[in-house]
């Protein structure tokens, strides 16, 4: 008789036990810490979204140069491959060639930030430079003409790296900083719309 009641409290307890492990297993807690009733399709897409934006951020266009540097340049363009393509390798060599005393700030014109600050100068909403909040200078010994406006890209032919390095240096000498002045690039070769070599005059 002792054994058959052993047995039934033997058989009670592994019932309550049973009972508590299931209600362990179906704590939502519980549930939640394995998985179960998550979305997977949504969780792939926010795992998706989470990576463009990791993707995005490692190619984005950030600031050269120290803030509170005596002079800065501001580039206006139109996504990311025209900066690469127009501007990149041109402010990473003045950036280098003027530090400590020169910031790059990108704008981008596909942003509402970009756009609204381009407006403000005399770019026509388009791709260019504002060198410490001008456009356009006017200077003994700029150019041929004595007079630059940085609107577009050096593609344009409206400015070169040169032009871009007078000015900087301009600016500069200005504010009275010490510096000295790097090897400057020769300017482009002017463009032709017809080859006269070879022809009698």
């Amino acid at each position: 008789m002792k054994k058959v009641k052993i047995a039934g409290v033997i058989v009670g307890l592994l019932a309550l036990l049973a009972i508590a492990n299931y209600a362990f297993r179906m704590d939502p807690t519980q549930l939640a810490a394995r998985g179960v009733g998550r979305d997977h399709h949504h969780h792939g897409e926010e795992d998706a979204e989470e990576n463009h934006e990791h993707e995005a951020a490692a190619h984005a266009i950030h600031p050269m140069g120290p803030e509170g540097a005596a002079v800065t340049v501001e580039v206006f363009y139109s996504g990311q491959d025209r900066y690469r393509e127009y501007f990149e390798a041109i402010m990473e060599r003045i950036v280098a060639d003027y530090a400590p005393h020169l910031r790059v700030e990108p704008r981008d014109l596909t942003t509402e930030q970009g756009l609204a600050r381009c407006r403000q100068l005399p770019l026509g909403g388009g791709q260019g430079l504002a060198v410490d909040g001008k456009v356009i200078y006017q200077f003994e010994g700029l150019g041929s003409t004595g007079m630059v406006a940085f609107t577009g890209t050096t593609a344009d032919r409206s400015w070169h790296e040169l032009m871009l390095r007078r000015v900087i240096e301009h600016l500069l000498d200005s504010k009275g900083v010490q510096f000295e002045p790097p090897e400057s690039p020769q300017p482009p070769a002017p463009a032709h719309d017809h080859d006269h070599s070879g022809h009698a005059h």
